[in-house]
């Protein structure tokens, strides 16, 4: 990739145009990692996380449409990038909830593939209201 592509990238993924992005990629732009234990908190209410280490470079933070490899299968999801102001954690992680999936990923390696930004980071009153939004936001990551 060109030093001038590499740039026009990273513009359009720190803008959230993760679409735009993928177009001059030609491919989805994605992360990947083994799957780490993280503060189990999704799973508190319905939500289970895979959690993997950040990259040196993010995107903007917020929550992605996202399809997820693990193997040979591919899982639609949810993947939230950046803090989580609910719980008071400001450093940054990577955290993908999963679609139609029931099982264990702790150490396993998964690809999480970045389809379309759907919304900024915020803060909720707990984990109820987020659970909430969470089932928002998988009704648009599934119009298109």
């Amino acid at each position: 990739m060109t030093e001038f592509l590499s740039t026009a990238v990273k513009e359009l993924l720190e803008r959230g145009e993760v679409e735009k992005a993928n177009i001059l990629l030609g491919f989805p732009y994605y992360m990947e990692g083994v799957v780490l234990h993280g503060n189990a908190i999704g799973g508190k209410f319905g939500y289970p996380t895979a959690n993997i280490i950040p990259p040196g470079f993010l995107p903007k933070p917020g929550v992605y449409k996202t399809v997820t490899r693990v193997g040979d299968k591919a899982y639609k999801g949810l993947t939230n990038v950046g803090s989580k102001p609910t719980f008071g954690i400001d450093t940054p992680s990577v955290e993908t909830t999963l679609l139609d999936f029931d099982g264990n990923l702790y150490g396993k390696f998964i690809k999480v593939e970045f389809l379309r930004y759907i919304r900024p980071l915020k803060k909720f009153k707990g984990g109820k209201e987020l659970g909430e939004q969470i089932k928002k936001d998988f009704i648009e990551a599934a119009k298109d």
